[in-house]
């Protein structure tokens, strides 16, 4: 059984490819030396082109040890091609354009499909429905021509990284909670609730005066989070002549 991958090509990933793949396509055409002032158009498909076989078309593989390019060939493609490199009319030089257009696209998928000094295997495939070659699957579909002459060009998900790896981010490692935390701090505010008094007497408030509110001395402050959310409860006491806060109960909340 044969397990594909699960993937997309981004879309600004797939540009740099076909850019990539395009300089690639300019060499190969600059190298033919094409007749024509035609150049070569290399275009991401629109929507997803089958792999399915057609009448009259036929396939390349180009296939290195890192992945696999295939390039099928559409109906009376290789004669076209094989002509605009001739620079002859098609119609009257049939057998000698195909023969040189089927040269020059497997010259093609070879430049295209090299990620390293060895070149890749080039074969020629029956016309037949081929696994794996659905953009869901990793694989780069783009459309190519020159003149009158089309083909598509189908790269695999590992050829695609062999050609452009990609750029993996470290993963921060784990830390436990307590470590999280340790260097972090937090300001805490402490509220005592005296109670209510008259508005007269505040106003008549002088310095000296004891204000007798209707708490126990024991009773709790509470210490809030800067959002107004209750941390904890404690009592006021003194630790080493400072003021201090001990706490009694802690406020329970669900983390999310």
């Amino acid at each position: 059984m044969v397990v594909l991958p699960l993937r997309w090509q981004g879309r600004r990933r797939s540009e740099e490819l076909r850019t990539l793949l395009a300089d690639r396509c300019d060499e190969w055409r600059h190298a033919w030396a094409v007749a024509s002032a035609s150049s070569c158009a290399l275009e991401l498909a629109g929507q997803e082109a089958s792999a399915l076989a057609r009448a009259g078309e036929a396939w390349l593989e180009a296939r290195t040890t890192h992945g696999t390019l295939y390039l099928r060939m559409a109906n009376g493609a290789l004669q076209a091609l094989g002509a605009q490199l001739l620079g002859l009319d098609a119609s009257g030089s049939a057998g000698l354009a195909e023969a040189i257009g089927r040269r020059a696209f497997a010259d093609l998928a070879r430049m295209v499909a090299t990620t390293e000094a060895t070149p890749p295997r080039v074969e020629v495939l029956d016309a037949r429905p081929i696994a794996g070659l659905a953009a869901r699957n990793g694989t780069l579909q783009l459309a190519w021509s020159l003149g009158t002459a089309r083909a598509d060009l189908f790269a695999d998900a590992a050829l695609c990284e062999a050609l452009l790896p990609s750029v993996r981010q470290p993963t921060p490692a784990l830390a436990s909670r307590n470590e999280a935390i340790a260097s972090e701090s937090i300001t805490l505010d402490a509220v005592l609730d005296l109670g209510t008094a008259g508005l007269h007497d505040v106003l008549a408030l002088r310095p000296g005066e004891v204000i007798k509110t209707r708490l126990r001395l024991d009773a709790p402050l509470h210490a809030r989070l800067p959002d107004g959310r209750a941390a904890f409860s404690g009592a006021l006491l003194a630790e080493q002549g400072q003021r201090a806060l001990r706490c009694t109960d802690i406020s329970r909340r669900e983390t999310r």
